[in-house]
């Protein structure tokens, strides 16, 4: 038997026990006593309002009721013989327990029914890491524009990264399915990225930033969970909302050239430059006699963007600058002189849920996000340095235009098969599509020859040219899931589940080199500029279900088993976890010989060229053909084992003490895996990545210990010290070939670690305001921030020796300081504010005339900004009412240097400014050394209407 198959066969032996199905749900349990006596009351009927979630007390008088959704509900108890008690504004969260203690009064005693409001406890018990929930109330009182926004104020986050890891170590869930984009590290939720989730449609956030239970896998470093909102059963809803607004500042554009010289964005204010239209409707399909429900929102939002160039130049200009003499310089310069957004994005997205309740026991889900994303920013490849981005000021059509699109289906079966047990069964499909280019069509005309970029050099910006790649990728994966939940006695909560997931990679890019004799650009094939996945080279375990040949297929397979103890002094998280990954491509069986140069013969008794032939021995002995692929070999699998375990100790009945342990494991993103697929080298200096599909997952080991503790009953802290080790990071190795010409190839080899304490204080909307303040401590260290950090260091002239001791990481934010405050009347008027304080994060110094410092030496200034959303309603009726909204981000337009020089240490001046040196083109030096995108968005003002009913 094939030996790559048994992890296989174990875990699908397993599948009528297992899934991988991330917690979506809450639990309730309690005590119901009578009031007068303090015994316990058996049979009482415990019933969730509005839902089919119910239960009954035990010879106890205990109840539990699983399976319960995030959001606010109402709690009814009833018995013959006693007044029926309501506890309302009852609030569930993901994975989370919540206890409620009753006591019924007799019928003789009190004769009708009692309605208390229930306070959610600022302390919860039963959490054994790190973990906050942020309801849709809360986030749409603060100003945040997407839910990153919401994951980047928690208390141990810092653009993205988690306590100090790499910002590709955390996995984005909706509705408990994974949509992150496996291929890349970018975080799924930012502006510019698809299968987004918009505000209007979540339910909750779950944010994950320490150790996580064994439900979850790929993640190192945090997980953010979002459950969206199921559809009304008794009533429609909606709200229409339309903003606009624009970036309002006294700062300059950063224009140096032409008659907007000077400009600042007040002369450049328009209502237009920001759109942003939401319209939300929920409540029952009609005649399915409010069985089957619906949710659905959209957006369409078109934001100019804060960065400017202007259109002085178009792509097929031709200047010349060889002359010492200005006098003598040619220059066309055939544009129109328009201000131009060099960042611009437009979106449009949907989101559509379906819930059918079969039976109260059976409930039948179908849940769609669609968008579609348009923009442009300075964002270059990292393999290509003939391209600088920022240097299209002044030709800004030679930008590429850039498109995400995103399709995520998710089919969900939620089956209640008694009183303590529950299973789920998803479906998914997710579709993530990524283009860029200057034209669509690689032969258009309107391509000119790339030595346009060479025309203006020497603290010059381009004069014609425009970027020479075309990329087109799409990423599938199908899921299976399924997820028992078992509520085995009083005590034990089990679950058991298991994921499998199949993906399709497909990618074709291509750089044009322009032909001479055809006086037009070509795709040279067999280069290392023309890169598409091969189909049929490898083999899936499964084959190629449910996908086809095209493009690599890996596979992975997961299983889990976790037990949630529940006693009145402890509580405790304990699980394990298998994960399986096959990648599905070739690897070379000599790095010293690793590429494919693809050789074709005519064969001349089939009249048929033959192609892929190895260039050194294309035939073999026996005289038939020696395909190249004979070289490389099918790259192993992994399998990897996690335990974890998180346990809470109650001190008092406000404060409780918890710890957690746990090993985990993560994939590196699939770029990584299959870069330069042909393994092809370019020979000369060393300018070659290529990837490697049998990287190890990474590896993190994370320890945790924290206190919880109510200081008041509306008022919370919480403080948490953590230790993370990691190993097996992304990096690369210098390989030489036969002939001498090197290349880089990724491997496992960086490591790190991360220390740290948080301590937030909460305090819950009561009289009028609520508050949150979360502060970090951490140190972020590593050998590398950067895979391709030894790749980089071999650019130098001379080489700069590859760093082998820890150092700062690019993200090692010391302090950092999150606070909110909402103030107001919920339903009249409310007022949100956020600020943000972060201390200066590393960069490598290099001093003027002085040797480079040691990696990440120095600290950028601090960080810190406010931001500010204000809402006035208006009732009309009952049912409808409606609203003003005022936004506004970056209150103090405070100009955070996010990057900076580094003989200076600020983005404000370079020493290098100041020297004599010539400008071969038609700006100055100074307008060359003003970086606009070297700081944080200016102060943006965004006024919305909304209608509400």
């Amino acid at each position: 038997m094939n030996r790559r198959l048994i992890p296989i066969l174990v875990l699908v032996a397993m599948l009528p026990l297992v899934s991988a199905f991330a917690g979506t749900t809450g639990k309730i349990a309690g005590t119901v006593i009578d009031a007068e006596t303090g015994e316990p009351i058996i049979g009482a009927n415990v019933l969730v309002v509005d839902t089919y979630r119910g239960g009954t007390t035990d010879l106890d008088g205990e109840y539990i009721i699983l399976n319960v959704s995030p959001g606010t509900y109402t709690i009814r108890y009833s018995y013959l013989g006693y007044n029926t008690l309501e506890l309302e504004n009852v609030q569930i969260s993901i994975d989370r327990t919540v206890t409620l203690d009753v006591e019924l009064q007799s019928q003789a005693i009190q004769a009708e029914a009692v309605t208390l409001v229930a306070q959610r406890p600022v302390v919860r018990m039963d959490v054994t890491s790190t973990e906050v929930s942020v309801g849709s109330e809360e986030i749409e009182a603060i100003p945040a524009e997407n839910f990153g926004d919401v994951v980047g104020l928690q208390a141990g986050v810092v653009d993205g990264h988690f306590r100090g890891g790499r910002s590709s170590e955390v996995v984005y869930m909706v509705d408990g399915v994974i949509i992150s984009d496996p291929y890349s590290a970018g975080d799924p939720f930012g502006r510019e990225t698809s299968n987004q989730v918009e505000n209007a449609a979540i339910q909750e956030i779950q944010v994950i930033a320490g150790t996580f239970n064994a439900e979850y896998g790929q993640a190192m470093s945090g997980v953010v969970n979002v459950v969206t909102k199921d559809g009304s059963r008794k009533e429609y809803g909606g709200t229409v909302q339309m903003s606009i607004g624009d970036y309002v500042s006294t700062r300059s554009l950063g224009i140096g050239l032409g008659p907007n010289q000077g400009d600042t964005w007040m002369d450049d204010l328009s209502a237009g430059h920001l759109q942003d239209y939401k319209l939300s409707l929920d409540g029952p399909v009609p005649f399915t006699n409010d069985r089957v429900t619906f949710f659905a929102t959209g957006r369409m939002l078109s934001d100019n963007g804060h960065l400017y160039g202007q259109r002085f130049f178009v792509p097929a200009d031709s200047s010349d600058f060889s002359s010492t003499n200005p006098e003598e310089w040619y220059v066309e310069a055939s544009g129109d002189q328009d201000l131009v957004s060099m960042n611009p994005l437009d979106k449009l997205s949907g989101q559509l849920k379906l819930s059918w309740f079969m039976t109260p026991e059976l409930k039948l889900s179908y849940s769609l996000m669609r968008d579609h994303i348009e923009f442009r920013n300075l964002d270059g490849r990292s393999d290509e340095t003939q391209e600088d981005m920022r240097l299209f000021k002044y030709n800004p059509d030679g930008l590429y235009y850039r498109f995400s699109e995103g399709w995520n289906n998710v089919v969900g079966i939620n089956h209640v098969l008694g009183a303590r047990t529950f299973y789920n069964l998803n479906l998914s499909y997710t579709e993530n599509e990524h283009r860029y280019y200057v034209h669509e069509d690689p032969f258009d005309p309107a391509y000119v020859n790339p030595d346009r970029l060479q025309d203006a050099q020497n603290y010059a910006f381009y004069t014609g040219g425009q970027g020479m790649w075309n990329h087109w990728r799409k990423t599938r994966k199908a899921g299976l899931k399924f997820d028992l939940n078992h509520q085995l006695d009083d005590l034990n909560q089990l679950k058991f589940g298991l994921d499998l997931s199949q993906y399709q990679m497909e990618l074709r890019e291509y750089k044009l080199i322009w032909d001479d004799e055809l006086d037009r650009q070509v795709i040279q094939r067999q280069s290392v500029y023309f890169n598409t996945y091969p189909g049929g080279d490898a083999e899936s375990p499964l084959g190629g279900f449910p996908f086809g040949d095209d493009g690599h297929r890996p596979l992975s397979f997961a299983s889990y088993l976790q037990d949630k103890i529940e006693y009145k002094s402890m509580v405790v998280n304990l699980g394990v976890r298998l994960d399986y990954f096959h990648p599905d491509a070739l690897v070379p069986t000599d790095l010293k010989d690793p590429g494919n140069d693809l050789l074709s013969i005519y064969d001349y008794n089939t009249g048929q060229n033959v192609d892929g032939l190895d260039p050194v021995n294309p035939t073999n002995e026996d005289g038939s053909y020696n395909y190249w692929h004979y070289k490389y070999r099918q790259a192993k699998g992994h399998t990897q084992f996690s335990p974890r375990i998180g346990v809470a100790f109650p001190l008092t009945e406000s404060g409780v003490i918890h710890f957690s342990y746990g090993h985990f494991f993560q994939v590196p993103p699939f770029q990584y895996l299959y870069y330069n697929p042909d393994f092809e080298v370019v020979s000369g200096n060393l300018s070659t990545i290529i990837g490697n599909a049998e990287l190890k997952p990474q590896k993190t080991v994370m320890y945790e210990i924290g206190f919880r503790q109510a200081i008041t009953p509306d008022l919370g802290m919480e403080v948490t010290g953590f230790y993370k080790d990691i190993r097996n990071l992304l990096g690369v190795e210098l390989q030489t070939q036969y002939d001498q010409t090197m290349y880089a190839r990724y491997i496992n080899k960086d490591y790190g670690n991360v220390r740290g304490l948080t301590l937030a204080f909460n305090r819950r909307m009561i009289d009028g305001f609520s508050f949150g303040v979360d502060y970090t401590y951490q140190i972020a260290e590593g050998n590398s921030s950067d895979p391709l950090d030894a790749f980089y260091d071999n650019q130098t002239d001379p080489p700069r020796e590859v760093e082998k001791k820890v150092r700062p990481l690019d993200w090692d934010q010391t302090h950092t300081l999150n606070g909110t405050l909402t103030i107001g009347e919920p339903g009249s008027w409310q007022v949100g504010l956020i600020g943000r304080l972060g201390s200066g994060l590393p960069y490598t110094s290099n001093p003027w005339l002085a040797p480079e410092g040691e990696e990440n030496d120095s600290r950028k200034p601090i960080r810190h900004s406010v931001d500010l959303k204000a809402v006035k309603q208006f009732p009309l009726n009952d049912r409808m009412h409606a609203a003003v909204i005022l936004s506004v981000y970056n209150v103090f337009d405070t100009k955070n240097e996010t990057d900076v020089y580094t003989d200076t240490g600020r983005a404000t001046y370079t020493i290098e400014s100041t020297q004599p040196v010539s400008v071969r083109g038609v700006n100055t030096l100074d307008d060359y050394f003003t970086r606009t995108d070297w700081y944080s968005a200016p102060r943006q003002i965004k006024l919305g209407v909304s209608l509400s009913f």
